[in-house]
């Protein structure tokens, strides 16, 4: 069961990474960068793998928001220190905690994978 539950959260974190990549351009908007599509790929997937992950006894949206805004604080921190503005930066976070509560909404609720107790 665990077992299933990171590869669903996992998976959930890389299309939640397209679509934050996608969005971003369309709506942002940002230039096609290849650097830029990697990190967020890999933060965003690596957002779900840490909600598969996790084994806190909490209600799924705690646990999402919990490991959001954890995990979720690598990008924001990021665009700090390449110097983007606070409003993308402020977005960048709450699109994150968004997201984790997503992916943790997709694997717990939708696909039936919750934690352990």
């Amino acid at each position: 069961m665990l077992k299933y539950r990171i590869i669903v959260a996992t998976v959930c974190g890389f299309v939640a990474g397209i679509f934050c990549y996608v969005s971003g351009v369309i709506l942002i908007p940002i230039e096609h960068d290849l650097i830029l599509f990697i990190w967020v790929i890999v933060n965003r997937t690596l957002l779900g793998f840490v909600i598969g992950i996790s084994i806190l006894k909490v209600h799924w949206a705690l646990n999402g928001l919990i490991v959001a805004l954890t995990v979720g604080l690598v990008f924001p921190l990021n665009a700090i220190m390449i110097g983007k503005e606070l409003p993308l930066i402020i977005s960048v976070y709450v699109m994150g905690i968004i997201y984790g509560i997503l992916i943790e909404f997709f694997t717990s609720v939708v696909f039936k994978l919750r934690v352990l107790k």
